[in-house]
């Protein structure tokens, strides 16, 4: 029998903070496309990820978006400014709302699944990278890691999700996909920005809707 559980939030082994954890912005950024989204990575610097369960978010919602971004692409040619790229990242915080709307399955109810999700969290911190804190939501996950040098977010993400997605489904005794392949992610800006992201997490669970 699975049990129903409230959202967790949760510490990692990221004790430490310095100033060069923070986006250089007179230093080379490293900008990746996959799908959808951009994916930043500056080597050294925390960053807020956000990664979803597979039917987290209804197609409707998802049109929505690609059509605001593709919008905001249309009039904004590269290279960005600073205050774009800021503008851009604020065109996903639409998306945090839907995800707690609690649309989908919400596998992540389940105790079960959220002591998988917190293992493979937890695997490899203080190895290859330092995860600070983080809440495991019923159908998304939000943390604040920092990878470490000659590891790169993308890898991390995928050894996370690939172990705990493949065990979940054994768990739960389904098949397919159990996480979206995308995830979003932002460089931290400052200290103040690492703060709101904390509180934001930390509150989270406070907002949840389950259907």
């Amino acid at each position: 029998m699975l049990h129903i559980s409230p959202p967790r939030y949760g510490h990692g082994l990221g004790n430490f903070i310095f100033s060069g954890n923070f986006l250089r912005k007179n230093e080379n950024i490293n900008i990746q496309w996959s799908g959808n989204l951009p994916h930043w990575n500056q080597d050294n610097v925390i960053q807020y990820v956000t990664f979803r369960l597979s039917d987290s978010l209804p197609q409707s919602k998802l049109k929505d978006f690609i059509l605001l971004k593709n919008e905001w692409l249309k009039n904004h040619q590269k290279p960005w400014s600073e205050d774009e790229c800021e503008e851009y990242e604020e065109l996903f915080d639409s998306v945090d709302q839907w995800l707690d709307q609690g649309y989908g399955e919400c596998h992540l109810k389940y105790k079960e699944a959220i002591d998988i999700v917190e293992m493979s969290l937890r695997k490899y911190d203080g190895k290859r990278y330092d995860l600070y804190d983080y809440i495991i939501m019923p159908n998304h996950v939000h943390m604040l890691i920092l990878p470490r040098i000659g590891y790169e977010l993308k890898e991390i993400l995928k050894s996370i999700k690939g172990y705990s997605g493949n065990a979940i489904n054994k768990l739960l005794g389904r098949h397919g996909k159990f996480w979206m392949k995308e995830s979003f992610d932002r460089l931290i800006r400052s200290i103040s920005d690492y703060e709101n992201k904390v509180e934001y997490i930390k509150h989270n669970g406070d907002y949840i809707k389950i259907k």
